[in-house]
C-alpha cells in the first residue's frame, strides 16, 4: 500500500497507473489545504469518478470532517486537538467511515 498525495483528477489518475504499473496498491490522499479551497464534494467527486476511494485529509478543521461525512466521504485525515478527534471518529464509525489521526494508520 503506498499513499500518494494529489491535487486534481488528472495527477489522480496518473498516480493510479503509475502506482499499479509498480505492483503498488495505491492509496490517494487530497494534497492539505485542498478540501478547504476545493471542497469535499470535488474530492468525493474524483473518488467516484475514479472508482478508487480518496482519503480527504481536513486538516485541523472539523467542519470541514462534517461535511465530509454529510457528503459521502469515509475515510479522513484530521490533524486538530484529539478531544475533538475522539468525537468525530465516533460520529465517522457510526457512519461506516474511518477517522485517521495520520497516513500510516
Amino acid at each position: 500500500m503506498a499513499f500518494v498525495r494529489i491535487h486534481d483528477l488528472e495527477e489522480a489518475r496518473r498516480a493510479v497507473e503509475q502506482a499499479r504499473g509498480a505492483g503498488a496498491e495505491p492509496v490517494l490522499v487530497s494534497a492539505p489545504g485542498s478540501a478547504a479551497f476545493a471542497g469535499v464534494g470535488y474530492w468525493q467527486a474524483v473518488a467516484l469518478t475514479l472508482g478508487e476511494p480518496v482519503v480527504i485529509d481536513c486538516g485541523d478543521d472539523a467542519g470541514l470532517v462534517m461535511a465530509a461525512l454529510r457528503a459521502g466521504a469515509r475515510d479522513l485525515l484530521f490533524s486538530g486537538p484529539e478531544a475533538v478527534a475522539g468525537k468525530l471518529e465516533d460520529m465517522a464509525g457510526q457512519l461506516g467511515g474511518r477517522l485517521r489521526r495520520r497516513l500510516d494508520e
